[in-house]
């Protein structure tokens, strides 16, 4: 029952005919929403409509986007092949986090896919493009406004139960 045990003799064997990456399809902006979206999200930022985190308000999955504040930090986790410890052999995956001061909850997506989630402090950031970390890589260890879409972690790289796909980021002062 162990995540080797698996491994080593699992009870499943799939044999797939195509794998490529997922990329959440998002819309590019504003225009492309229903109207009953754009006026309950409210601002923009870099033309993405966004719910701006309220306390007790309960926040939705993409394709609704949301904006949060907090502090953005690298976090190293374990790796393969074990996902258990870097000291012991497992290889190193570092990840940008945002942790926010007033912990959020999200709604269960319609389609059951995400799962409710509550006193979510710390959220993993996933960029969709690697020149992405660059541009960003001044804001490391700072206060930030990020956009971007909720969604649950599903594989074991994902470390933290609700991720942030990033839309954009910006310098931010945290009351």
């Amino acid at each position: 029952m162990t995540l080797r045990g698996k491994l080593d003799d699992p009870e499943f064997v799939f044999r797939f005919s195509s794998v490529s990456p997922y990329t959440p399809t998002m819309p590019a902006s504003r225009a492309e929403r229903p109207k009953e979206e754009q006026q309950r999200t409210g601002g923009t930022d870099a033309g993405v409509p966004s719910t701006v985190a309220q306390p007790g308000q309960c926040l939705s999955y993409a394709p609704a986007a949301v904006t949060l504040v907090g502090a953005l930090t690298s976090k190293t986790f374990p790796g393969r092949p074990n996902y258990e410890s870097v000291e012991k052999g497992d290889e190193p995956e570092t990840y940008w986090i945002l942790n926010i001061a007033q912990p959020i909850c999200t709604n269960q997506s319609q389609d059951g896919s995400h799962e409710a989630a509550h006193d979510v402090s710390a959220l993993q950031l996933l960029f969709t493009k690697p020149e992405m970390y660059q541009s960003y890589r001044s804001m490391l260890d700072t206060n930030v406004k990020v956009t971007g879409y909720l969604f649950s972690a599903e594989t074991a790289h994902h470390h933290t139960p609700v991720m942030l796909q990033v839309a954009s980021m910006e310098s931010a002062q945290v009351p």
